[in-house]
């Protein structure tokens, strides 16, 4: 962003949340409050509707609203167009700062909050809170309250980092179920603020409360372990323990944030299976004034001509629609930005039959004349190409100069990669200087793009030829299947080390061939494989041509390998079946070396676009870095009466914890929630001084409430947590821990 961020408090809500007062903090605090209005607030959690506990939390915060002059509220995720473009930037002010307000208006105003919004734009929210902070000198903070994540492919992480190294907080908090948050969890770690999770009202209040610095309120009741599983309490005895692992409440680490279920993988829609056509170009034609000028003997207005007319046949493609925009070409205005820089039209409706000629013919009607407003005509392209049903979409803007009306062309460009198509924008720069080859450079970048310099009319119509390449390249079937193609190697010892991301194979592979790849990951770090199918079954011909079967279903497979080469035996993942079928494995890094995987078929041929990608996320326990080992002795302090995270399956089937325990205590309270619903595991607790079991919680799936009976001479508990499900399932789980003192 070009703003300069200023110290500001602002409060995100993703979620539909009730909140209670707000104390003064007796600090001059601009706070501005988020507030998601997406349709899924509608869905219950606990009984509960989540718009509904979000307008509870505001109504007890009326007074407090009513009050503080320097704490706004602004909606966001309230689009209901169904036009991506235009709900991703749906956000409004619902309480200005210092407005007139009252607490009776304020009531009103939170009785007729909605929840209908189709997208959750988190990141254009954070924008326009910015600027509604803008010029304030004052601490600033940012509370964002959700029970999603973006879906406008925005990076908010990245604006959070930005918001932080100017000053800004950024708090986040989750309603709803856990397992939904880890965007909000890395907003929060990015923007130097903390994640607070709310299930209940209570928990809503006490975040919310947590956030602003005041004091919360409400728990929740556990059940208590009967007297029969209470185990003989011995005397204690001194016994001195191995070195733990460090303390996270002292800890200068990175927090940890819980790794939600694998979601599934979606892909572009749509593909060759459909009757769109393969490719929609738009191109952007200048015919500014200065297209007037003289170059090589020639006006460069009719330079372009030539050169499209060189250029253009490549796009005779019956799977490729091409429609032409021109801006600056009206005589009839007055050359004033005013009149002339609204000036840019669709002069080509877009077409797939003779499409060189039209280009050609509406090219030669075009006159050199006005103002340069770039961003207004990518913006109406984006427009333009929303509305077609193709499977590519593609800008190409061929101009000899920088904006002249104002705009902000790159931010549009990036913008447009937001609209929901597949878009990419080429951008041929004609005759410029310096600045102008930034501007046109900056665009493309933004625009997932190439740039193309062009320094005189052959330049140009060499520039075009490449550009059209690349349209001919986006139109054919399989190449617009295929991600970062990579090759691999054929041994583990030549393995291609990759790094997060989608790829695709650079070739179909026959039966039975494997191509190996090598990962770095860190200790305490999972790596996740996912394969997905885009096609049907690749017939590869005698002859070398490769075409597609209309019948035979595709399929490949994962398979894992240990840093010595051993295979990991029955955590490989096979995908087989139509178009979208998918299948995932996954590995848990506990010594830090990394691992391989390889990608191939011993029953059957591999297609090239055969899509497997790699995530890699932190895994941990209590903090980033750090896995909780199977031995009590050796395992790191848990806090009481605080929420931690941690992780468990895979190859980690045991995490253990110690706590310190005050004098004279008799009673602990547990609560742990996994991520996975049906996650089996059970509990050992144990005087950790003895090693004498207390209790022991089997069959536990899920999640666990329990009141544990302490002998008076405890001054330290161990708490063991085992993984229960079968060892071939291959099930992993994030979980929270809280283990603290029962309420009084």
């Amino acid at each position: 962003m070009r703003a300069v961020f200023k110290s500001i408090s602002i409060v995100i809500f993703g979620c539909l949340l009730s909140m209670t007062s707000l104390g003064q903090t007796g600090l001059d605090q601009r706070t501005v409050i988020l507030f998601d209005r997406s349709a899924s607030m509608l869905q219950s959690h606990q009984g509960a509707r989540k718009i509904d506990l979000a307008k509870n939390l505001f109504q007890g915060m009326s007074e407090q609203f009513a009050l503080d002059p320097n704490m706004s509220l602004r909606f966001f995720a309230g689009g209901t167009s169904s036009n991506k473009m235009i709900d991703c930037q749906s956000s409004k002010i619902g309480l200005g700062v210092g407005a007139a307000r009252s607490a009776a208006g304020i009531s009103s105003m939170i009785d007729n909050i909605n929840a209908v919004g189709q997208q959750t734009p988190i990141t254009y929210a954070l924008e326009r809170a910015q600027q509604d902070m803008e010029g304030w000198l004052g601490p600033r903070k940012i509370i964002l309250i959700s029970d999603g994540q973006e879906t406008c492919q925005q990076d908010p992480e990245s604006l959070a980092e930005a918001f932080s190294g100017a000053g800004i907080t950024v708090d986040t908090i989750g309603i709803g179920p856990p397992g939904n948050f880890a965007q909000l969890g890395m907003i929060a770690l990015a923007g130097a603020g903390e994640f607070h999770l709310a299930e209940n009202l209570a928990a809503l209040q006490e975040a919310m409360a947590t956030a602003t610095g005041g004091s919360s309120t409400g728990a929740a009741l556990p059940i208590r372990v009967s007297d029969a599983t209470r185990q003989p309490q011995p005397a204690a005895r001194s016994k001195e323990l191995p070195a733990a692992l460090p303390d996270p409440a002292t800890s200068t680490k990175v927090p940890l944030i819980a790794l939600p279920p694998v979601a599934k993988m979606l892909l572009p829609e749509p593909q060759v299976t459909t009757n769109a056509p393969a490719l929609a170009v738009e191109i952007i034609f200048d015919a500014s004034g200065s297209m007037a000028a003289r170059l090589q003997g020639q006006t460069k207005l009719s330079l372009a001509r030539r050169a499209l007319a060189a250029a253009v046949p490549g796009l005779e493609n019956p799977s490729i629609l091409v429609g032409m925009r021109a801006y600056g070409f009206d005589q009839s205005l007055n050359k004033t930005p005013d009149a002339s820089c609204p000036n840019t039209e669709l002069v080509l409706p877009f077409t797939a039959n003779r499409q060189a000629t039209a280009i050609n013919r509406t090219a030669d009607a075009l006159s050199a004349y006005g103002y340069t407003p770039i961003a207004d005509s990518l913006t109406l392209a984006g427009h333009d190409l929303l509305a077609i049903d193709a499977q590519k979409h593609m800008i190409i803007l061929i101009s000899d100069g920088e904006e002249t009306c104002g705009g902000f062309p790159a931010a549009v460009a990036a913008n447009l990669r937001s609209l929901g198509i597949d878009l990419q924008t080429h951008v041929i720069g004609f005759d410029l200087d310096a600045t102008a080859q930034q501007q046109m450079q900056a665009i493309a970048s933004a625009g997932g793009g190439q740039y193309f310099d062009a320094a005189d009319g052959d330049e140009l119509g060499a520039s075009l030829m490449r550009v059209i390449d690349l349209a001919q390249e986006a139109a054919d079937p399989w190449d617009m299947r295929h991600i970062r193609p990579v090759s691999g190697g054929p041994n583990l010892e030549q393995a291609t080390e990759l790094t997060p991301g989608n790829y695709t194979l650079d070739r179909h592979l026959p039966k039975g061939e494997q191509r190996f790849f090598k990962v770095t990951t860190k200790l305490a770090q999972r790596a996740l494989l996912r394969g997905v199918i885009q096609s049907r079954k690749a017939i590869i011909g005698n002859n070398g041509a490769n075409s597609e079967s209309s019948v035979a279903h595709a399929g490949f497979e994962i398979r894992l390998f240990r840093p010595d080469g051993s295979e990991v035996k029955g955590h490989w993942a096979r995908v087989y079946g139509a178009r979208g079928e998918q299948a995932h494995t996954t590995y848990m890094d506990l010594s830090g070396e990394g691992f391989y995987f390889s990608v191939g078929n011993r029953y059957d041929t591999v297609n090239k676009d055969a899509l497997f990608g790699l995530q890699i996320d932190e895994a941990g326990d209590l903090q980033v870095g750090q896995d909780a080992p199977k031995r009590v002795e050796q395992a790191p302090n848990l806090p009481l009466d605080r929420l931690v995270v941690g992780h468990l399956g895979l190859a980690d089937r045991y995490d253990s914890y110690r706590s310190n325990i005050r004098a004279g205590a008799t009673e602990l309270q547990l609560k742990i929630r996994f991520t996975i619903a049906d996650f089996r595991y059970q509990v050992d607790i144990r005087d950790a001084n003895t090693n004498k079991r207390i209790t022991r919680l089997t069959q536990q799936t899920g999640a666990s409430d329990a009141i544990i009976p302490l002998n008076s001479a405890t001054t330290a508990v161990s708490l063991q947590i085992k993984d229960n499900n079968p060892s071939l399932n291959a099930v992993f789980s994030s979980y929270t821990l809280k283990l603290n003192y029962p309420p009084e």
